[in-house]
């Protein structure tokens, strides 16, 4: 019968999978923000079509600038947590 691991290494492969929990928690929550803002997206898009006024026009393509900002941002972060993830 072989002696059981040491406590060192089951704390260091814990961690990994600590980590790891977490990256993929942030990861899920990412793809939910990305699916949110890519909807939010499509219906201002939609309503800047439909829009005949120039003041509501303006603000909706102001609002569609930042939603389309943190869709970009929330990809790169995508990103980061997948190669973050096959590194491991």
């Amino acid at each position: 019968m072989s002696p059981p691991p040491a406590p060192a290494k089951k704390s260091s492969v814990r961690v990994g999978s600590q980590e790891e929990r977490q990256l993929r928690r942030e990861l899920s929550n990412i793809e939910k923000q990305i699916a949110r803002l890519d909807d939010q997206m499509k219906q201002l898009n939609r309503d800047l079509m439909n829009t005949a006024d120039a003041k509501e026009a303006l603000r909706l393509h102001e609002e569609l600038s930042q939603v389309t900002a943190q869709l970009g941002q929330a990809e790169d972060r995508w990103c980061e947590l997948q190669e973050q993830l096959g590194e491991q």
